[in-house]
């Protein structure tokens, strides 16, 4: 639109150049001054213009009232400025026709002389038809330059001096929807649908882009799971079916999406933009340039794909579009990434991110987002009241890969963000120091949501408590060593699914440290040489049998029942050498009385032998 603008500061110019050509030009105009002065002809002007895109043409018709306001000087003619490639058809007053004749060229556009039949003297008026003719317009949208039955894309212009009322019309076969509402309003006919700009500024450019989205030459993409047409505006001018289907197999490798309505990607006017949107009740439809780069189909399907994600913001769905575009551009042979935007909200830090990640990484970030995971790693479960926002792409990014992008986040951050993010990466230095503490155990639920949440003075209220739990099991490891003892998963477990408090994992430990006295007992006096009243004390009693269930208890987790066991062990134990004494003094004690006994038959039976 600048470059527009800029062409009719030129035509001013060039008009201005010609004016003056004509003034010191006397033989031209020897009985009169052409309109060198606004304020001594005062003009009317209706311009209507008729846009035919069966033929690519336009016509444009300027209906002039003329009136010398000079109170002494004829004027012969006037001049005007015409679309550069414009032909006169008609210049005439009434049934006359007039003189016409080419000035200079300024950019598209072009000086006409035009003279009247007799001068125009003071007081007189004159009314003058002048018009022209436009064809074979299919040029570049994007210049509004263009004409063709599904597209009109053009910049028309009212003219005049200032010193009447100026009205632009534009006529259109029905059938063609405005695109560029601004400024115009509309008149539908019976054939044909009129825009009217009723105080039109003179050579100021009036844009009008409408289409008939009818008119367009369809085609299906093939090899994709989900629907997408191209529709051009010549008919298959650019073959764009192969490259849509090429970039939408590359990005679905990236963006975890399908689109649920069919999508269709027009060729056409876009504006300042490189793509541009269209309400549509049936599809998705985006307009790109007659020749788009790969850059622009690349963003348009991966917006397509992003906005079928449930992203917390809607901006956000662009940002991670753009930034898996750029990213999916750089891993390519092309230098197209540049043609991305960056500058957006979280995009910069996002294409880094994605781009490092690779498209498979990129995908499961994107899918635990979407999905509400908790990406601070543990067992139990992994959603929390986790909105698929920057923040969980910046969590899921750092937790799921080894990438960090902290600083690229903060860097593009507002304000208020900024704290926010300052306050995580101090929770999070906290947050890795209890990892390297629990040497393998994921922290507990109680301080990954609070993370996941960003709620980091819930996180700073519980992880001391933490800590105090893993340096207490520390210790308690150490002892079990000492007694030789396997410590089971279960204060591990209980530790690791905690939600709000360790309560249940303290008193798992303190059981376990109860426990460990007895068993640790029981343990080393099966496993250590016992005197001979003690084995016999002991006997028919299978101690290792009574030991495994003892261990067997201890390493499933139930402490209490296995100090019990144990401790009944250790009093059988006890008792082990009384048994063994007393099972060893009876047998002699029945063997000395039958000693005695036999003795003294013997004397009976035999006393002469015993004297």
């Amino acid at each position: 639109m600048l470059a527009l603008a800029n062409r009719f500061v030129l035509c001013r110019l060039v008009l201005l150049a010609s004016i003056l050509s004509l003034v010191f030009a006397g033989p031209v105009l020897a009985e009169g001054s052409p309109l060198t002065q606004s304020d001594e002809l005062a003009t009317d002007v209706a311009t209507v213009v008729v846009v035919d895109p069966s033929r690519f043409a336009v016509t444009t018709t300027h209906d002039y009232v003329f009136t010398n306001e000079s109170r002494e000087r004829d004027v012969a003619g006037f001049t005007e400025t015409i679309p550069g490639d414009a032909a006169v058809v008609t210049a005439q007053a009434g049934q006359v026709s007039l003189e016409t004749g080419l000035g200079l060229r300024g950019g598209d556009v072009m000086q006409l002389f035009v003279s009247f039949a007799e001068p125009l003297g003071p007081g007189e008026s004159a009314t003058v038809r002048l018009v022209l003719l436009q064809e074979a317009v299919v040029g570049l949208p994007e210049d509004l330059n263009h004409v063709s039955p599904s597209l009109v894309a053009i910049d028309p212009f009212a003219v005049g001096n200032g010193t009447g009322p100026v009205t632009l019309h534009v006529e259109i076969p029905r059938g063609f929807g405005l695109d560029v509402i601004e400024g115009w309003d509309i008149v539908p006919g019976e054939g044909s649908t009129t825009f009217v700009r009723s105080e039109a500024v003179p050579y100021e450019p009036a844009p009008l882009v409408a289409s008939n989205p009818d008119a367009l030459q369809r085609q299906s993409v093939a090899g994709l799971d989900y629907a997408v047409r191209v529709a051009t505006l010549l008919g298959p001018e650019v073959d764009l079916t192969g490259l849509v289907a090429d970039v939408a197999s590359g990005l679905a490798e990236w963006l975890p999406a399908i689109p649920t309505r069919p999508v269709e990607i027009r060729t056409g006017w876009t504006g300042d933009d490189d793509v541009r949107w269209v309400g549509n009740d049936e599809a998705t439809v985006a307009v790109v340039g007659i020749h788009p780069s790969e850059a622009s189909i690349a963003r348009v399907m991966a917006q397509v794909l992003s906005a079928e994600l449930a992203w917390a913001d809607e901006s956000l769905a662009g940002e991670v579009a753009d930034a898996v575009t750029f990213a999916w551009l750089e891993t390519r042979e092309f230098g197209g990434g540049a043609a991305i935007d960056r500058s957006e909200g979280w995009t910069d830090p996002l294409s880094s991110a994605f781009r490092q990640a690779g498209p498979e990484a990129t995908a499961a970030v994107i899918s635990a987002v979407i999905a509400g995971t908790n990406t601070y790693e543990g067992p139990g479960p992994n959603d929390a009241d986790i909105a698929a926002d920057w923040r969980a792409l910046l969590d899921a990014i750092e937790n799921m890969t080894d990438i960090n992008v902290s600083s690229r986040f903060r860097a593009v951050a507002s304000p208020q963000n900024t704290i926010a993010i300052d306050a995580r990466d101090s929770a999070r230095g906290e947050y890795s120091a209890l990892e390297i503490l629990g040497d393998g155990w994921a922290m507990p639920l109680m301080l990954r949501v609070p993370m996941a949440e960003w709620d980091f003075v819930t996180f700073d209220g519980r992880r001391l408590s933490v800590a105090e739990l893993i340096e207490a099991h520390d210790v308690f490891v150490l002892l079990a060593d000492e007694e030789d003892l396997v410590i089971g998963p279960y204060v591990r477990k209980l530790f690791e699914a905690s939600d709000s408090t360790l309560d249940a994992a303290w008193i798992q430990l303190a059981a376990e440290e109860s426990a460990i006295g007895p068993v640790g007992e029981a343990l080393r006096l099966v496993t250590t040489e016992r005197g001979a009243f003690a084995r016999v004390g002991m006997a028919n009693i299978n101690v290792n049998d009574e030991l495994d269930l003892i261990i067997e208890e201890w390493e499933a987790g139930d402490a209490e029942d296995a100090a019990h066991r144990a401790e009944e062990l250790i009093e059988t134990y006890e008792g082990a050498v009384g048994r063994g004494t007393i099972r060893l003094i009876i047998p002699l004690a029945l063997l000395s009385v039958l000693a005695w006994f036999v003795r003294l038959v013997h004397r009976r039976l035999h006393p002469s032998s015993a004297e």
